[in-house]
């Protein structure tokens, strides 16, 4: 079961939240009860700690280069 409120606290910090409902919904033989049990645990054994680096940040970076030194062939 911490694997589910490990995906599940990743939908939240990828700012992609599901609700808890939907989210037990789709996975056979779990209930609320069984992610939000673990929850406060895998977020305290991560110091609280949560960061996400996305493509889309080494993408911007790539953009804004494009825009100060355009590409040359």
């Amino acid at each position: 079961m911490s694997r589910l409120t490990a995906l599940f606290l990743a939908t939240k910090t990828t700012n992609h939240p599901i609700p808890l409902d939907v989210f037990t919904s789709n996975i056979p033989r779990t209930s609320s009860s069984d992610v939000l049990d673990l929850e406060f645990l895998v977020a305290q054994s991560l110091s609280f700690e949560f960061a996400v680096w996305h493509v889309h940040r080494a993408l911007w970076g790539l953009w804004l280069d494009i825009q100060v030194r355009p590409l040359t062939l």
